[in-house]
């Protein structure tokens, strides 16, 4: 019995592991604030690349002068995407730009109009403040886009570019234990300069990033067009015969959103003992993605003879 009240008296006393122990307690609180400060920094990140994706597309779209058009929607688009691809944007935020205008009614149905609108993302996020066409006969927008508290209206005669940026945050880890919104959203907008036509126009045909549609950004290049060409044939009959045929693809894609296209031609002829044959083929392909190509194609076939169809 004395010899085991020492040997409780002698762990009592030791102070071995006391390290080890103190180490155990402070860990999980350790490892608490190493990765809830990892959190808020990325989560402070992520709240800059929106802000600044928000500033940078209503900045740069209220810098094309003269008028606008699809293609400088997709380059806007374009360096947006550049911005965002860190915390990839493009699968989990929205962005919506709407041209606010005058709608040059007059008495009660005064007002402002979204007279187009585009936007970019993947996200199922509808826009906040207005469709495009809301406003354009009555005053449901008399006192412009915002909340209610900070509205943007337009002048008569121009235009403002208003961007609403939603993006739904991706942790590095888990959120549960933090209390932060997983939903980001910025504002921004910006006066046209010098713009002479405020409708927007479509010279290249492109596809329109419609606000309707989710999943199908049209700067990924998910749009292509495919065009074929067959040309006629002549043939004859009689002894000898020959052949020939050609075959002409055209192939061109230029754009921001890195759209494609093909097209393909043939053409065949054939003649026998004394037959001639001519056969020409055209194909032509457009793709709504931004590219266009065109393929021509040309065939001649000679015999000794006459004859062909």
């Amino acid at each position: 019995m004395k010899r085991e009240n020492s040997v409780f008296i002698r762990l009592w006393r030791s102070e071995k592991g006391v390290a080890l122990i103190e180490f155990a307690f402070a860990a999980p609180i350790l490892l608490t604030l190493i990765l809830g400060g990892l959190e808020l920094a990325n989560y402070a990140l992520a709240h800059m690349r929106v802000n600044q994706i928000a500033m940078t597309v209503a900045d740069n779209s209220g810098r094309v002068t003269t008028g606008i058009d699809e293609a400088n929607i997709y380059e806007v688009f374009s360096g947006a995407s550049v911005i965002g691809d860190p915390i990839d944007f493009q699968t989990h935020g929205r962005i919506t730009l709407s041209s606010l205008q005058d709608n040059d009614q007059n008495g009660s149905d005064a007002g402002q109009m979204i007279n187009w609108q585009r936007c970019w993302g993947d996200a199922e996020i509808n826009p906040v403040y207005g469709f495009e066409g809301d406003g354009s006969d009555d005053n449901s927008l008399e006192d412009g886009m915002g909340d209610g508290t900070n509205n943007v209206t337009a002048a008569p005669d121009t235009a403002v570019m208003v961007v609403e940026v939603s993006y739904r945050y991706q942790p590095l880890i888990d959120t549960n234990y933090m209390i932060i919104s997983e939903s980001i959203s910025h504002q921004a907008a910006f006066n046209v300069r010098g713009r002479q036509n405020n409708d927007i126009t479509n010279a290249q045909s492109l596809a329109v990033m419609s606000c309707e549609d989710f999943g199908t950004s049209g700067s990924d290049g998910t749009d292509d067009g495919t065009g074929n060409g067959g040309g006629s044939s002549g043939s004859s009959t009689s002894g000898g015969s020959s052949t020939s045929s050609s075959g002409g693809g055209g192939n061109d894609s230029d754009s921001t959103s890195g759209g494609s296209s093909s097209s393909s031609s043939s053409s065949t002829s054939s003649s026998s003992s004394g037959g001639n044959g001519n056969g020409n083929g055209n194909g032509n392909g457009n793709g709504n993605g931004n590219g266009n190509g065109n393929g021509n194609g040309n065939g001649n076939g000679n015999g000794g003879g006459r004859g062909g169809r």
